[in-house]
């Protein structure tokens, strides 16, 4: 609620500004393509950032299995086997990390 009054506030704002400026001035267009670049750019990054947060939760997930099976790696010789699904999933988080900060 309190994101959605703050969004309010800042429309009302700028709409009051554009007002001021005039819609025809140079500086209205400037400002209207902020805004939309501003949008755009938000929506981009939280989709990425969202995605590299699911990304992390799966390594951490695979890392404390990883633990917890350590003895039954090393019983059935599989520790080869971990350590490149350990790796493969690492990646996945690399590369979702490194597409939020190429945005």
């Amino acid at each position: 609620m309190r994101r959605a009054s703050l969004a309010s506030v800042g429309f009302v704002s700028l709409v009051a500004l554009l007002v001021a400026i005039g819609p025809d001035s140079l500086q209205s267009h400037v400002i209207r393509a902020l805004v939309i670049a501003t949008i755009w750019f938000g929506r981009r990054s939280a989709k990425a950032y969202a995605h590299a947060r699911e990304t992390i939760s799966t390594v951490n997930a695979e890392f404390q299995e990883s633990i917890s099976g350590v003895r039954e790696a090393q019983a059935y010789v599989q520790e080869d086997r971990a350590v490149d699904s350990f790796r493969t999933t690492a990646k996945r988080y690399l590369d979702a990390r490194i597409q939020t900060q190429v945005l």
